[in-house]
């Protein structure tokens, strides 16, 4: 790219490049080197920018995903609008079932919970997740992909409008 003189100066990744496609993830095999890649670019005046889906999975072994344990404990995910239960649910299709008490849809990584954003403990919760990952590979943005929410309301509608 530089000797052609072809313009680069941001590099991102999308899912494909999560181990398991979980978020403040990345796959040590099909990415290995990842994080000394983005401290090459860094040194070059480059960008690396990582892509995060709001939904956080809760498909791994209680204890072994972070993102989604922590959450958990801090309630951070959208609850049942009449208790502090959160919501589980499945996305098929245009419809979502509703199967326990965390709000999950099924996305990349399976079912996931969405946090509720308005939470004062969000704040806290996803910039502690983001700088342990940050540890690991020092990103200078994230890309957070908001069409997962717009579909959950979306949903959220439906559902409301036929409960």
């Amino acid at each position: 790219m530089h000797d052609a003189n072809f313009p680069y100066d941001v590099q991102w990744t999308d899912i494909e490049a999560m181990s398991y496609h979980l978020d403040f993830t990345y796959d040590y095999v099909r990415f290995h080197g990842l994080p000394e890649l983005v401290r090459e670019l860094q040194s070059q005046g480059k960008h690396y920018v990582n892509i995060i889906d709001p939904g956080i999975s809760s498909t791994r072994k209680a204890g072994s995903y972070p993102p989604f344990d922590d959450g958990l404990k801090q309630g951070i995910f959208i609850n049942k609008s009449d208790s502090n239960e959160p919501i589980i649910g499945r996305v098929k299709h245009i419809y979502l079932l509703l199967i326990s008490s965390i709000l999950l849809l099924k996305v990349w990584p399976g079912l996931t919970a969405f946090p509720d954003f308005t939470n004062p403990n969000s704040v806290e919760w996803w910039t502690n997740i983001a700088a342990a990952f940050h540890e690991i590979i020092p990103f200078d943005g994230m890309w957070l992909v908001l069409f997962l929410i717009f579909l959950f309301l979306s949903i959220t509608v439906f559902i409301i409008g036929y409960e």
